[in-house]
């Protein structure tokens, strides 16, 4: 690696993902709502404003999130304003996104199910 080559630049463009919706779709954050703040690859940085902020923005792979084509208005000008306000509007941009787009709970009867899978009684 060469000496000042930043691996994950913040605030980077990967095919126009930055400042799209996402949904986690595994993990202990399954079903919370972020948004796109920077993508390197298979690695994407994703804020809510809330408890990740565009500061500190959780590191997840591409795979685990349902990404939307819906996205946030203005995100230049949101990363680049005042740190307190942009993750304001964030997070309130994230919760009226959210009324309309939560995932469901997976159900008792999915195959990850642990209940009458393997040995014990089948009957």
């Amino acid at each position: 690696m060469q000496v000042g080559v930043v691996r994950y630049p913040m605030f980077s463009k990967d095919a126009g993902l930055v400042g799209r919706f996402a949904v986690s779709n595994c993990g202990r954050d399954f079903g919370e709502c972020y948004v796109v703040v920077s993508a390197a690859g298979n690695e994407i940085h994703i804020a809510n404003g809330k408890n990740r902020t565009i500061q500190k923005p959780k590191k997840k792979n591409r795979r685990h999130l349902n990404i939307s084509k819906q996205t946030v208005p203005d995100i230049e000008l949101l990363l680049k304003g005042e740190v307190v306000s942009c993750n304001l509007k964030l997070a309130e941009f994230i919760k009226n996104f959210g009324k309309s787009n939560t995932p469901s709970a997976p159900s008792a009867a999915t195959p990850f199910s642990k209940r009458g899978t393997r040995g014990g009684d089948s009957g």
